[in-house]
């Protein structure tokens, strides 16, 4: 029997970035993947005021696909 290793992405990020990054896989359901490349592409700052932004908008009823939107917002696909 032999078993595969994941394989597994080496991430280096401050408090922060690692914070963010829970909150993108968790709250906003980003595929890691889709939340390493914001992370890589905009600054903390940012992404905390896209996901403000973002979360405005599921209060109000606008957002019906959290994730698709959120990934739309931030420019990964």
């Amino acid at each position: 029997m032999s078993y595969s290793t994941p394989k597994t992405t080496e991430i280096d990020y401050n408090e922060q970035e690692t914070a963010l990054f829970g909150r993108l896989v968790n709250d906003f359901n980003l595929r890691k993947d889709q939340a390493t490349a914001a992370l890589r592409t905009l600054s903390p700052t940012g992404i905390t005021k896209r996901l403000y932004q973002i979360k405005l908008q599921v209060t109000d009823g606008k957002v019906s696909n959290l994730a698709a939107y959120t990934a739309e917002r931030l420019g990964v696909k």
